[in-house]
């Protein structure tokens, strides 16, 4: 089956880059290649995305995880300038010296 493909020069480019890592030498090959193998590219380009939206799930959570560790170190902060850290009422806190 005979067909004309249309180019740009930006599929020029990623034919002679396939051209070159499989070892063809006309873009013909590298687009006879690509035809043969598409199922394989389409699911390689698929797991690859898949793994890039982990990624940034991952990373979603990671910076919310370090927001609210910042809030809690933050109120911690006011709570001991609020209250202080001298327990003057005379309580159930024990000196590990002492025992």
């Amino acid at each position: 089956m005979a067909f004309t493909f249309r180019a740009t020069d930006d599929h020029n480019k990623i034919l002679d880059e396939i051209s070159q890592k499989n070892g063809f030498n006309t873009r013909s090959k590298a687009l006879s290649w690509m035809i043969e193998n598409f199922s394989e590219l389409v699911s390689s380009r698929d797991a690859y995305f898949r793994k890039m939206h982990q990624a940034s799930s991952q990373l979603t959570e990671l910076r919310s995880a370090v927001k609210n560790k910042l809030i809690a170190d933050q109120n911690l902060k006011h709570l001991v300038e609020d209250y202080g850290t001298d327990n003057d009422d005379g309580g159930d806190c024990v000196d590990e010296k002492s025992m």
